[in-house]
């Protein structure tokens, strides 16, 4: 809770010269407001949380404590603009490391690498390392690109707190990234709900250990979509080595989808009960225990299939979207939109109008993939006669990518984002071009431009941080040729 020490009263009256019983008054007011905006901060409630303080520094404007506060809480509202010049305009008042720490973190959020990293480096500087700190620096180094260091840091972090959970998680990532796999699966269990940090099951966790045809697996999908997509192939692997009865926990929009992997005998949706099984394991941990490295792919490609009826349908479809009077030369399937609040997201995401130069080459047609999200940057597009949006039909009964993964299956090419339409496709074994950043997500590597986890996937990086053009120039050639 938010309390007024001594010393913030001193620095109340000598700056406010009001009487005792007035400054008395108005402190009981300033606290009321300071702890009930803790309290929301506390609980998640973050836009709560700022205008409670707020209104407290309306009565206590100069509070440094309480514009950290609100800084803070105007960092995770996502307004982390307003948050940056709040705690730099307190910078010629304090240079507490709590502020300088903020500071960093905000920039990082920013992708603003090198400020977040002079911010982070003071903080240390002028206090004693922790964990916190040191793997903070480590994520800014990480985004910037200077992965070594980052793990330095990382490693740092663990020795001082050999149990902090996010430096050994961000740890293995970086490993994953550099193709460290003995090291990066250990590491990567520590992840949000990885086998290090689940606590309280009923049930065994499972190590890796064999089992027989007489026990049963519950596997559940206990990250994102694309990572659920990227994993569920291993489920053929665990039915192949164990001969087990095999359960698959996942969202019950994508049920349908999985119900076409094989290896899976039972499909429950996260809102129904669980019947009680022999183990558990997060479905991400799979790799780990069969200490999964390239080339140890365990199945056939395509792992994931589209309904016939389905295939028939869009295969209609398209045949009535002729742009230039007969059948165009190839057809490709676009995407550029992630999930906006994925805290990488501005740097995963390629704007449309990076496409455009793609757009000019008149004997292809281009068909949007792209649903909710996005979606409005086809405004500026709408006069392009070659550029086919049929987003909004796609999907919208039976259960998630069912129509995308059928559309899919009729174009000669998709090209992506980082998205989950990148893995979609990669299960459906489609010709893929994905487009990534300097610092792609961990498993699509530093280097290289095959995917280690899709034959079909090609990759087509930046070869500098921001530079959207390059890429899409090399992909026009490729495309004319």
């Amino acid at each position: 809770m938010f309390r007024a020490s001594h010393r913030q009263k001193l620095i109340f009256r000598n700056s406010q010269h009001e009487p005792d019983a007035v400054l008395n008054a108005k402190l009981v007011d300033i606290t009321q407001w300071a702890n009930r905006g803790s309290s929301f901060q506390r609980d998640g409630n973050f836009a709560e949380a700022v205008e409670c303080f707020r209104e407290a520094l309306k009565l206590q404007p100069e509070n440094v404590q309480l514009q950290i506060s609100l800084a803070s809480s105007l960092r995770f509202s996502g307004a982390r603009p307003e948050a940056i010049a709040i705690g730099e305009s307190l910078l010629a008042q304090s240079i507490a490391p709590e502020l300088l720490m903020l500071l960093g973190n905000l920039h990082q959020e920013e992708d603003q690498f090198d400020k977040a990293i002079e911010y982070l480096e003071r903080a240390l500087q002028l206090s004693q390392p922790t964990a916190t700190r040191l793997s903070c620096l480590g994520i800014a180094y990480f985004r910037r690109g200077d992965i070594d260091h980052a793990i330095e840091l990382f490693e740092r972090s663990i020795a001082l707190q050999p149990d902090y959970a996010d430096g050994h998680f961000h740890l293995g990532m970086a490993l994953l990234l550099q193709g460290n796999y003995e090291r990066g699966w250990t590491e990567y269990e520590y992840r949000p709900f990885g086998r290090r940090r689940m606590n309280g099951a009923t049930t065994a966790m499972w190590q890796g250990q064999s089992l027989h045809a007489n026990q049963s697996l519950l596997l559940v999908a206990e990250q994102g979509l694309g990572d659920t997509l990227q994993f569920v192939r291993f489920a053929a692997e665990v039915k192949r080595r164990f001969g087990c009865r095999l359960l698959l926990q996942a969202p019950s929009k994508m049920l349908p989808l999985l119900s076409t992997c094989a290896g899976v005998d039972q499909l429950i949706s996260r809102d129904e009960s669980v019947p009680k099984t022999d183990f558990y394991l997060p479905l991400a941990s799979l790799p780990s225990c069969f200490y999964w490295r390239p080339g140890d792919t365990p199945n056939e490609f395509p792992y994931l299939f589209p309904e016939i009826h389905r295939v028939q349908f869009w295969k209609r479809r398209l045949s009535r979207e002729q742009p230039f009077g007969n059948k165009p030369r190839m057809r490709v399937g676009i995407s550029w939109q992630g999930y906006p609040k994925f805290p990488a997201d501005r740097l995963r995401s390629i704007p449309l109008f990076f496409f455009e130069p793609l757009f000019g080459l008149n004997d292809i047609q281009f068909v949007s993939l792209q649903q909710n999200f996005g979606t409005e940057q086809l405004d500026d597009f709408r006069s392009k006669s070659n550029l086919v949006d049929i987003g909004e039909e796609l999907d919208r009964e039976g259960g998630a990518f069912l129509d995308s993964i059928a559309l899919m299956r009729q174009l000669d090419l998709v090209i992506t984002s980082d998205t989950a339409i990148a893995h979609l496709a990669g299960a459906a074994g489609c010709k893929t071009w994905l487009g990534l950043s300097t610092v792609p997500d961990w498993r699509w590597n530093l280097t290289g431009n095959r995917s280690v986890w899709y034959p079909s996937i090609e990759l087509f990086r930046q070869t500098e941080s921001g530079n959207w053009a390059s890429v899409f120039d090399v992909m026009r050639q490729r495309l004319t040729h």
